[in-house]
């Protein structure tokens, strides 16, 4: 595929997610994607196929781009502290916004009539583990150094993280003000930055 094709698809891939985030995939009709995306049904249908394939791909391409931000952050060669410090502010910011919060993918898709839906899951899982993964990593690797207390396993700190920012979003949905969010999000990082 040209560049130039790749960074269409992108483009294309960015506007039925942000339609799916919006509406969710129930509510979504073919002509809100082709609305949204500017292009007609039948290439549409050509590049991505059903609506069902266009919302996995575009899950997809959601989680890719969520993977690679935690990668950047999580991998990064800095005392653990740092690199929590640096996490939790990067999640800070995303709830400073109301609206960002509320148009979560994985959170839709998980809440949402996609949930049951094998592929769907499979992509979610695929995230959520890796993003526990480095998570942990980062934990285990600031206990090892004695930055970080050592009371609990890094696998069991990360998923506590990480289930505090998922009731965050979902919090978020229900209309929760950042402020609250911002609260919650602080108390799941004490004691590690």
């Amino acid at each position: 595929m040209s560049r130039t094709k790749e960074f269409i698809r992108a483009e294309v891939l960015q506007a039925a997610l942000d339609t799916f985030m919006e509406k969710g995939f129930a509510a979504t009709s073919i002509q809100d994607l082709v609305n949204a995306t500017k292009i007609n049904r039948q290439s549409l249908y050509n590049e991505f196929g059903d609506k069902r394939q266009l919302y996995i791909k575009a899950l997809e391409s959601f989680a890719d781009i969520m993977k690679e931000e935690a990668r950047g952050v999580l991998e990064a060669q800095e005392p653990a502290r740092m690199v929590l410090e640096k996490y939790k502010n990067r999640i800070k910011a995303r709830f400073e916004v109301t609206d960002a919060a509320k148009g979560c993918m994985i959170i839709s898709s998980i809440m949402g009539s996609t949930h049951a839906d094998p592929d769907v899951k499979a992509v979610i899982d695929n995230l959520l583990e890796k993003k526990l993964i480095l998570l942990a990593g980062v934990i285990a690797r600031g206990q090892q150094a004695g930055e970080l207390p050592t009371k609990h396993k890094p696998i069991a700190i990360a998923q506590n993280i990480h289930s505090c920012i998922v009731g965050m979003s979902v919090m978020a949905r229900g209309g929760a003000q950042p402020e609250q969010l911002i609260a919650i999000l602080e108390v799941a990082f004490e004691g590690l930055v």
